[in-house]
Protein backbone atom coordinates (compact mmCIF):
# COMPACT_ATOMS: atom_id res chain seq x y z
CA UNK A 1 0.00 0.00 0.00
CA UNK A 2 2.74 2.58 0.82
CA UNK A 3 4.47 1.81 -2.51
CA UNK A 4 1.23 2.15 -4.43
CA UNK A 5 0.50 5.43 -2.67
CA UNK A 6 4.00 6.70 -3.56
CA UNK A 7 3.53 5.70 -7.21
CA UNK A 8 0.20 7.50 -7.40
CA UNK A 9 1.73 10.58 -5.78
CA UNK A 10 4.62 10.64 -8.26
CA UNK A 11 2.26 10.27 -11.20
CA UNK A 12 0.16 13.11 -9.86
CA UNK A 13 3.20 15.36 -9.47
CA UNK A 14 4.39 14.43 -12.96
CA UNK A 15 0.96 15.23 -14.34
CA UNK A 16 1.03 18.64 -12.66
CA UNK A 17 4.45 19.37 -14.10
CA UNK A 18 3.31 18.48 -17.61
CA UNK A 19 0.18 20.57 -17.24
CA UNK A 20 2.13 23.57 -15.95
CA UNK A 21 4.63 23.28 -18.78
CA UNK A 22 1.79 23.22 -21.28
CA UNK A 23 0.36 26.42 -19.84
CA UNK A 24 3.41 28.44 -20.93
CA UNK A 25 4.62 28.68 -24.52
CA UNK A 26 6.85 30.71 -26.80
CA UNK A 27 5.35 31.98 -30.03
CA UNK A 28 7.70 33.00 -32.85
CA UNK A 29 6.28 35.53 -35.29
CA UNK A 30 8.21 35.32 -38.58
CA UNK A 31 8.43 37.59 -41.59
CA UNK A 32 10.31 35.29 -43.94
CA UNK A 33 11.61 36.41 -47.34
CA UNK A 34 10.35 39.96 -47.05
CA UNK A 35 6.76 38.96 -46.21
CA UNK A 36 4.91 41.06 -43.66
CA UNK A 37 3.09 38.96 -41.09
CA UNK A 38 -0.39 39.84 -39.80
CA UNK A 39 -0.09 39.82 -36.00
CA UNK A 40 -3.77 39.03 -35.46
CA UNK A 41 -3.10 35.67 -37.14
CA UNK A 42 -1.67 34.74 -33.72
CA UNK A 43 -4.87 35.73 -31.94
CA UNK A 44 -6.69 38.99 -31.27
CA UNK A 45 -5.84 38.82 -27.56
CA UNK A 46 -2.40 37.86 -26.23
CA UNK A 47 -2.00 36.62 -22.67
CA UNK A 48 0.91 36.17 -20.29
CA UNK A 49 0.83 32.39 -20.80
CA UNK A 50 2.79 33.08 -23.99
CA UNK A 51 6.05 34.86 -24.72
CA UNK A 52 6.05 36.41 -28.20
CA UNK A 53 9.23 36.79 -30.27
CA UNK A 54 9.06 39.04 -33.33
CA UNK A 55 11.53 37.79 -35.92
CA UNK A 56 10.42 39.84 -38.93
CA UNK A 57 8.29 42.79 -40.04
CA UNK A 58 4.70 42.54 -38.82
CA UNK A 59 1.50 44.52 -39.23
CA UNK A 60 -1.90 45.07 -37.66
CA UNK A 61 -4.10 45.82 -40.64
CA UNK A 62 -6.70 48.58 -40.79
CA UNK A 63 -9.92 47.42 -39.16
CA UNK A 64 -8.15 44.87 -36.95
CA UNK A 65 -7.49 45.14 -33.22
CA UNK A 66 -4.88 43.34 -31.15
CA UNK A 67 -5.09 43.46 -27.36
CA UNK A 68 -1.98 42.58 -25.35
CA UNK A 69 -2.79 41.82 -21.73
CA UNK A 70 -0.81 42.44 -18.56
CA UNK A 71 2.38 40.45 -18.06
CA UNK A 72 3.07 39.80 -21.75
CA UNK A 73 6.65 40.25 -22.98
CA UNK A 74 7.15 40.92 -26.69
CA UNK A 75 10.75 40.43 -27.80
CA UNK A 76 12.30 41.54 -31.08
CA UNK A 77 14.86 39.03 -32.35
CA UNK A 78 17.61 40.66 -34.39
CA UNK A 79 18.33 38.77 -37.64
CA UNK A 80 16.93 35.45 -36.47
CA UNK A 81 19.06 32.65 -38.01
CA UNK A 82 20.16 35.15 -40.68
CA UNK A 83 16.97 34.53 -42.64
CA UNK A 84 14.63 37.29 -41.57
CA UNK A 85 14.38 41.07 -41.39
CA UNK A 86 17.40 42.45 -39.58
CA UNK A 87 15.56 45.24 -37.76
CA UNK A 88 11.97 44.08 -37.10
CA UNK A 89 9.12 46.60 -37.07
CA UNK A 90 5.48 46.33 -36.03
CA UNK A 91 3.36 48.63 -38.24
CA UNK A 92 0.02 49.69 -36.75
CA UNK A 93 -2.53 50.51 -39.43
CA UNK A 94 -5.25 49.13 -37.18
CA UNK A 95 -5.45 49.28 -33.38
CA UNK A 96 -3.06 48.02 -30.71
CA UNK A 97 -4.23 48.07 -27.08
CA UNK A 98 -1.71 47.19 -24.38
CA UNK A 99 -3.44 46.67 -21.03
CA UNK A 100 -0.73 46.35 -18.44
CA UNK A 101 -1.19 46.84 -14.71
CA UNK A 102 0.85 48.48 -11.97
CA UNK A 103 2.22 45.09 -10.88
CA UNK A 104 2.40 43.43 -14.30
CA UNK A 105 3.52 45.57 -17.21
CA UNK A 106 3.44 44.80 -20.92
CA UNK A 107 7.01 44.95 -22.26
CA UNK A 108 8.53 45.44 -25.73
CA UNK A 109 12.27 44.86 -25.73
CA UNK A 110 15.32 43.31 -27.36
CA UNK A 111 15.54 39.52 -27.29
CA UNK A 112 19.34 39.50 -27.28
CA UNK A 113 19.76 41.72 -24.23
CA UNK A 114 20.52 45.39 -23.69
CA UNK A 115 22.07 46.34 -27.05
CA UNK A 116 20.34 49.39 -28.52
CA UNK A 117 19.03 49.60 -32.06
CA UNK A 118 18.75 45.93 -33.01
CA UNK A 119 15.09 46.49 -33.88
CA UNK A 120 12.99 49.45 -34.96
CA UNK A 121 9.89 49.21 -32.73
CA UNK A 122 6.35 50.39 -33.42
CA UNK A 123 5.35 52.43 -36.48
CA UNK A 124 1.90 53.98 -36.08
CA UNK A 125 0.35 54.88 -39.45
CA UNK A 126 -3.17 56.27 -39.84
CA UNK A 127 -2.78 57.65 -43.36
CA UNK A 128 -5.46 56.67 -45.87
CA UNK A 129 -9.13 55.77 -45.53
CA UNK A 130 -8.48 52.14 -44.61
CA UNK A 131 -6.11 52.85 -41.71
CA UNK A 132 -6.80 53.88 -38.13
CA UNK A 133 -3.31 54.04 -36.64
CA UNK A 134 -4.38 53.70 -33.00
CA UNK A 135 -2.04 52.93 -30.10
CA UNK A 136 -3.45 52.81 -26.56
CA UNK A 137 -1.13 51.68 -23.76
CA UNK A 138 -1.29 51.56 -19.99
CA UNK A 139 1.65 50.36 -17.89
CA UNK A 140 3.67 49.42 -20.98
CA UNK A 141 7.47 49.57 -21.32
CA UNK A 142 9.50 50.08 -24.49
CA UNK A 143 13.24 49.36 -24.32
CA UNK A 144 16.37 49.07 -26.53
CA UNK A 145 14.99 49.63 -30.04
CA UNK A 146 14.72 52.66 -32.28
CA UNK A 147 17.30 51.65 -34.86
CA UNK A 148 16.61 54.47 -37.35
CA UNK A 149 13.90 56.75 -35.91
CA UNK A 150 12.50 55.98 -32.48
CA UNK A 151 11.01 53.24 -30.36
CA UNK A 152 7.66 54.62 -31.50
CA UNK A 153 7.44 56.29 -34.93
CA UNK A 154 4.32 58.37 -35.56
CA UNK A 155 3.29 58.83 -39.20
CA UNK A 156 -0.04 60.40 -40.34
CA UNK A 157 -3.44 60.97 -38.70
CA UNK A 158 -2.74 58.77 -35.71
CA UNK A 159 -4.30 58.44 -32.29
CA UNK A 160 -1.85 57.70 -29.49
CA UNK A 161 -2.67 57.53 -25.79
CA UNK A 162 0.02 56.38 -23.36
CA UNK A 163 -0.43 56.29 -19.60
CA UNK A 164 2.03 55.03 -16.95
CA UNK A 165 4.49 54.00 -19.68
CA UNK A 166 8.28 53.92 -19.85
CA UNK A 167 10.20 54.65 -23.07
CA UNK A 168 13.90 54.15 -22.52
CA UNK A 169 17.24 53.29 -24.17
CA UNK A 170 16.33 54.09 -27.77
CA UNK A 171 19.12 54.16 -30.34
CA UNK A 172 17.56 57.39 -31.68
CA UNK A 173 14.49 59.25 -30.33
CA UNK A 174 12.06 57.87 -27.82
CA UNK A 175 9.14 59.02 -29.98
CA UNK A 176 9.63 60.29 -33.52
CA UNK A 177 6.98 62.30 -35.40
CA UNK A 178 7.29 62.10 -39.18
CA UNK A 179 3.79 62.83 -40.51
CA UNK A 180 0.82 65.17 -40.35
CA UNK A 181 -2.26 65.44 -38.15
CA UNK A 182 -3.59 63.19 -35.43
CA UNK A 183 -3.02 63.53 -31.72
CA UNK A 184 -0.81 62.10 -29.01
CA UNK A 185 -1.60 62.29 -25.30
CA UNK A 186 0.77 61.12 -22.57
CA UNK A 187 0.12 60.88 -18.82
CA UNK A 188 2.53 59.79 -16.08
CA UNK A 189 5.12 58.55 -18.56
CA UNK A 190 8.91 58.42 -18.21
CA UNK A 191 10.94 59.03 -21.39
CA UNK A 192 14.67 58.92 -20.80
CA UNK A 193 18.12 57.58 -21.69
CA UNK A 194 17.56 57.87 -25.46
CA UNK A 195 20.58 58.59 -27.65
CA UNK A 196 18.86 61.52 -29.40
CA UNK A 197 15.72 63.32 -28.16
CA UNK A 198 12.99 62.07 -25.89
CA UNK A 199 10.50 63.38 -28.45
CA UNK A 200 11.76 64.32 -31.91
CA UNK A 201 10.39 65.50 -35.25
CA UNK A 202 11.40 64.92 -38.84
CA UNK A 203 13.04 67.85 -40.60
CA UNK A 204 10.76 67.39 -43.60
CA UNK A 205 8.29 70.21 -44.30
CA UNK A 206 4.71 69.83 -43.15
CA UNK A 207 5.41 67.59 -40.18
CA UNK A 208 2.91 68.44 -37.45
CA UNK A 209 0.34 67.05 -35.10
CA UNK A 210 -3.05 68.47 -34.23
CA UNK A 211 -2.63 67.89 -30.50
CA UNK A 212 0.21 66.86 -28.22
CA UNK A 213 -0.38 66.85 -24.48
CA UNK A 214 1.93 65.78 -21.69
CA UNK A 215 0.47 65.38 -18.22
CA UNK A 216 2.83 64.71 -15.29
CA UNK A 217 5.53 63.18 -17.50
CA UNK A 218 9.24 63.12 -16.76
CA UNK A 219 12.13 63.53 -19.19
CA UNK A 220 15.87 63.28 -18.84
CA UNK A 221 16.22 63.95 -22.57
CA UNK A 222 15.13 67.22 -24.13
CA UNK A 223 12.49 67.85 -26.74
CA UNK A 224 13.51 68.55 -30.30
CA UNK A 225 13.07 72.20 -29.40
CA UNK A 226 13.56 73.69 -32.87
CA UNK A 227 10.55 71.71 -34.13
CA UNK A 228 8.10 72.68 -31.38
CA UNK A 229 6.73 75.56 -33.49
CA UNK A 230 5.27 73.02 -35.92
CA UNK A 231 2.69 71.90 -33.39
CA UNK A 232 -0.78 73.39 -33.74
CA UNK A 233 -1.53 72.71 -30.06
CA UNK A 234 0.99 71.96 -27.35
CA UNK A 235 0.04 71.47 -23.70
CA UNK A 236 2.55 70.70 -20.96
CA UNK A 237 1.09 70.22 -17.48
Amino acid sequence: MPRMFLLIALLAIGGLLVCNDALFATTYVFGEDGLITDLTFYGSSWSSTNTYIIAGDCIINGGDTLTINSGVSVYFDYDYDGDYTEYPTITLEGTLICSGSSVSHVTFTNYSGTNKGEFEGLKVDGSGSSKEGVLECDYTDFFYGGKSYGLIQVVDETKIELENCIIRHSNEDGLFFSGEGGYAHFSYCDIDSCDDDGIGWSEEEGVSTDSLSLNCCSFTDNFDAERIFLLQLFVLQ
